[in-house]
Protein backbone atom coordinates (compact mmCIF):
# COMPACT_ATOMS: atom_id res chain seq x y z
CA UNK A 1 0.00 0.00 0.00
CA UNK A 2 0.94 3.70 -0.77
CA UNK A 3 2.37 6.11 2.22
CA UNK A 4 -0.48 9.22 2.86
CA UNK A 5 1.55 11.45 0.17
CA UNK A 6 1.39 9.16 -2.32
CA UNK A 7 -2.30 8.70 -1.85
CA UNK A 8 -3.23 12.22 -1.44
CA UNK A 9 -1.37 13.55 -4.53
CA UNK A 10 -3.65 10.94 -6.68
CA UNK A 11 -6.87 11.81 -5.52
CA UNK A 12 -5.83 16.09 -4.49
CA UNK A 13 -6.91 17.09 -7.97
CA UNK A 14 -9.71 14.52 -9.47
CA UNK A 15 -11.90 15.56 -5.76
CA UNK A 16 -11.31 19.19 -6.48
CA UNK A 17 -12.11 19.10 -9.98
CA UNK A 18 -15.58 17.27 -8.66
CA UNK A 19 -16.32 19.81 -6.62
CA UNK A 20 -15.65 23.01 -9.35
CA UNK A 21 -18.10 20.86 -11.96
CA UNK A 22 -20.89 20.14 -8.59
CA UNK A 23 -20.85 23.94 -7.76
CA UNK A 24 -21.05 25.30 -11.99
CA UNK A 25 -23.66 23.01 -12.40
CA UNK A 26 -25.70 21.64 -9.07
CA UNK A 27 -27.96 19.61 -11.10
CA UNK A 28 -25.99 17.53 -12.65
CA UNK A 29 -26.92 13.66 -10.93
CA UNK A 30 -24.45 12.16 -8.31
CA UNK A 31 -24.21 9.23 -9.90
CA UNK A 32 -22.80 10.85 -13.35
CA UNK A 33 -20.69 12.41 -10.67
CA UNK A 34 -19.38 9.65 -9.22
CA UNK A 35 -18.87 8.18 -12.52
CA UNK A 36 -16.94 10.97 -13.64
CA UNK A 37 -15.11 10.68 -10.31
CA UNK A 38 -13.85 7.28 -10.91
CA UNK A 39 -12.83 7.37 -14.33
CA UNK A 40 -10.62 10.40 -13.61
CA UNK A 41 -8.89 8.17 -10.72
CA UNK A 42 -8.33 6.10 -13.62
CA UNK A 43 -10.79 2.72 -12.27
CA UNK A 44 -13.34 0.80 -13.99
CA UNK A 45 -15.37 1.07 -10.80
CA UNK A 46 -14.91 2.63 -7.41
CA UNK A 47 -14.40 -0.84 -5.74
CA UNK A 48 -11.32 -1.38 -7.50
CA UNK A 49 -9.49 0.56 -5.05
CA UNK A 50 -10.36 0.60 -1.04
CA UNK A 51 -10.19 4.15 -0.11
CA UNK A 52 -12.43 4.89 -3.00
CA UNK A 53 -14.44 2.76 -2.50
CA UNK A 54 -14.84 3.47 1.27
CA UNK A 55 -15.15 7.54 -0.23
CA UNK A 56 -18.11 6.61 -2.52
CA UNK A 57 -19.83 4.76 -0.31
CA UNK A 58 -19.51 7.48 2.11
CA UNK A 59 -20.91 9.95 -0.38
CA UNK A 60 -24.03 7.61 -1.42
CA UNK A 61 -24.90 7.26 1.98
CA UNK A 62 -25.58 10.86 2.85
CA UNK A 63 -29.01 12.39 1.70
CA UNK A 64 -29.13 14.67 -0.99
CA UNK A 65 -28.55 18.09 1.06
CA UNK A 66 -25.85 16.75 3.09
CA UNK A 67 -24.10 15.23 0.18
CA UNK A 68 -24.58 18.83 -2.11
CA UNK A 69 -23.45 20.71 0.66
CA UNK A 70 -20.26 18.15 1.61
CA UNK A 71 -19.70 18.84 -2.78
CA UNK A 72 -20.09 22.21 -2.73
CA UNK A 73 -17.40 23.56 -0.12
CA UNK A 74 -14.11 22.46 1.58
CA UNK A 75 -15.89 19.46 3.37
CA UNK A 76 -14.98 16.74 0.45
CA UNK A 77 -11.37 17.61 1.17
CA UNK A 78 -11.88 16.88 5.03
CA UNK A 79 -13.70 13.77 4.56
CA UNK A 80 -11.06 12.46 1.73
CA UNK A 81 -8.16 13.37 3.92
CA UNK A 82 -9.69 11.09 6.84
CA UNK A 83 -10.10 8.45 4.59
CA UNK A 84 -6.89 8.40 3.03
CA UNK A 85 -4.98 8.75 6.48
CA UNK A 86 -7.14 5.18 6.92
CA UNK A 87 -5.74 3.58 4.09
CA UNK A 88 -1.80 5.00 3.55
CA UNK A 89 0.77 3.26 5.10
CA UNK A 90 4.09 5.31 6.37
CA UNK A 91 7.45 4.00 5.92
CA UNK A 92 9.11 2.28 9.36
CA UNK A 93 11.89 3.78 10.67
CA UNK A 94 14.83 2.49 9.20
CA UNK A 95 16.73 -0.23 12.18
CA UNK A 96 20.64 0.06 12.28
CA UNK A 97 22.36 -2.94 11.53
CA UNK A 98 26.05 -2.32 12.52
CA UNK A 99 26.69 -0.53 15.48
CA UNK A 100 28.20 3.09 14.72
CA UNK A 101 32.27 4.34 15.03
CA UNK A 102 33.48 7.76 14.61
CA UNK A 103 35.19 7.04 10.99
CA UNK A 104 37.94 9.93 11.40
CA UNK A 105 39.02 8.63 14.52
CA UNK A 106 39.22 5.05 13.29
CA UNK A 107 41.22 7.05 10.14
CA UNK A 108 43.93 8.57 12.52
CA UNK A 109 44.05 5.09 14.88
CA UNK A 110 44.73 3.42 11.90
CA UNK A 111 47.41 5.55 10.74
CA UNK A 112 48.90 6.13 13.95
CA UNK A 113 49.41 2.94 14.55
CA UNK A 114 49.30 0.33 11.25
CA UNK A 115 53.07 1.07 10.89
CA UNK A 116 53.92 -0.70 14.67
CA UNK A 117 54.03 -3.58 12.51
CA UNK A 118 57.48 -4.49 10.50
CA UNK A 119 55.81 -6.60 7.94
CA UNK A 120 56.98 -9.59 8.90
CA UNK A 121 55.03 -12.70 9.48
CA UNK A 122 56.83 -13.73 13.18
CA UNK A 123 55.68 -10.31 14.57
CA UNK A 124 52.09 -10.31 13.10
CA UNK A 125 50.21 -12.49 15.70
CA UNK A 126 51.77 -10.13 18.88
CA UNK A 127 51.06 -7.08 16.68
CA UNK A 128 47.27 -8.38 15.50
CA UNK A 129 46.57 -8.71 19.97
CA UNK A 130 48.16 -5.17 20.42
CA UNK A 131 46.57 -3.46 17.48
CA UNK A 132 43.20 -4.95 18.76
CA UNK A 133 43.25 -4.01 22.67
CA UNK A 134 43.99 -0.66 21.72
CA UNK A 135 41.40 0.21 19.20
CA UNK A 136 38.96 -1.69 21.71
CA UNK A 137 39.88 1.01 24.22
CA UNK A 138 39.10 3.87 22.19
CA UNK A 139 35.73 2.41 21.23
CA UNK A 140 36.98 1.35 17.39
CA UNK A 141 36.85 -2.11 18.03
CA UNK A 142 34.20 -2.92 15.84
CA UNK A 143 36.54 -1.51 12.40
CA UNK A 144 39.82 -3.02 13.86
CA UNK A 145 38.19 -6.56 14.54
CA UNK A 146 37.05 -6.50 11.14
CA UNK A 147 39.91 -5.80 9.17
CA UNK A 148 42.21 -7.91 11.35
CA UNK A 149 39.97 -10.64 10.14
CA UNK A 150 39.84 -9.95 6.93
CA UNK A 151 43.98 -10.19 6.98
CA UNK A 152 44.02 -13.17 9.44
CA UNK A 153 44.30 -15.66 6.55
CA UNK A 154 46.48 -13.16 4.05
CA UNK A 155 50.29 -13.39 3.64
CA UNK A 156 52.62 -10.85 5.14
CA UNK A 157 52.84 -9.15 1.51
CA UNK A 158 48.75 -8.66 0.89
CA UNK A 159 48.58 -7.56 4.18
CA UNK A 160 51.01 -5.29 3.34
CA UNK A 161 49.35 -4.14 0.11
CA UNK A 162 45.97 -3.83 2.48
CA UNK A 163 47.54 -1.47 4.96
CA UNK A 164 48.92 0.25 1.89
CA UNK A 165 45.38 0.46 -0.14
CA UNK A 166 44.51 2.42 3.64
CA UNK A 167 47.21 4.94 2.72
CA UNK A 168 49.76 3.16 5.58
CA UNK A 169 53.42 2.32 4.35
CA UNK A 170 54.76 -0.73 6.53
CA UNK A 171 58.30 -0.61 6.32
CA UNK A 172 59.67 -4.37 6.08
CA UNK A 173 63.37 -4.45 8.02
CA UNK A 174 66.00 -4.19 5.72
CA UNK A 175 67.53 -7.78 4.62
CA UNK A 176 71.43 -7.42 5.95
CA UNK A 177 73.74 -7.25 3.18
CA UNK A 178 75.40 -10.40 1.93
CA UNK A 179 79.15 -10.26 3.63
CA UNK A 180 82.01 -9.45 0.77
CA UNK A 181 83.50 -12.36 -1.02
CA UNK A 182 86.38 -13.82 0.82
CA UNK A 183 89.39 -13.48 -1.77
CA UNK A 184 92.45 -15.24 -0.99
CA UNK A 185 95.45 -12.22 -0.19
CA UNK A 186 97.53 -13.82 -2.80
CA UNK A 187 95.14 -14.10 -5.72
CA UNK A 188 94.00 -10.49 -4.33
CA UNK A 189 97.43 -9.46 -5.21
CA UNK A 190 98.11 -11.36 -8.57
CA UNK A 191 94.45 -9.17 -9.38
CA UNK A 192 95.60 -5.69 -8.33
CA UNK A 193 98.90 -6.29 -10.26
CA UNK A 194 96.92 -6.70 -13.76
CA UNK A 195 94.02 -4.44 -12.78
CA UNK A 196 95.92 -1.33 -10.70
CA UNK A 197 92.69 0.55 -11.50
CA UNK A 198 91.30 -1.96 -8.80
CA UNK A 199 93.01 0.13 -6.24
CA UNK A 200 91.14 3.29 -6.04
CA UNK A 201 88.22 1.46 -5.89
CA UNK A 202 86.04 1.04 -2.19
CA UNK A 203 87.20 -2.36 -0.95
CA UNK A 204 83.52 -3.70 -0.66
CA UNK A 205 82.70 -3.25 -4.34
CA UNK A 206 86.29 -4.38 -5.48
CA UNK A 207 86.51 -7.15 -3.77
CA UNK A 208 83.10 -7.94 -5.19
CA UNK A 209 84.36 -7.05 -8.76
CA UNK A 210 87.54 -9.38 -8.18
CA UNK A 211 85.00 -12.12 -7.43
CA UNK A 212 83.12 -11.73 -10.53
CA UNK A 213 86.26 -11.88 -12.45
CA UNK A 214 87.30 -15.32 -10.85
CA UNK A 215 83.69 -16.64 -11.76
CA UNK A 216 84.38 -15.78 -15.45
Amino acid sequence: MAGLAQLWSWIEEPLRQLTADHTSRPDVPWETERAQLVERLGLREATDHPLVDQLVRGLDEMSASDRNSTLSGDQLTTVAYAVAQQHAVEPAEPTPTTPAYDESAWSAYLATNGPYWDGTEESWQQFRDWFRYHAEEQGLGVPATGLLDFLAARSASDRIATFARYGVTIRPPARPAAPPAQVDQAVLDELLAEHPEFAAIPEARRLALIASLRGE
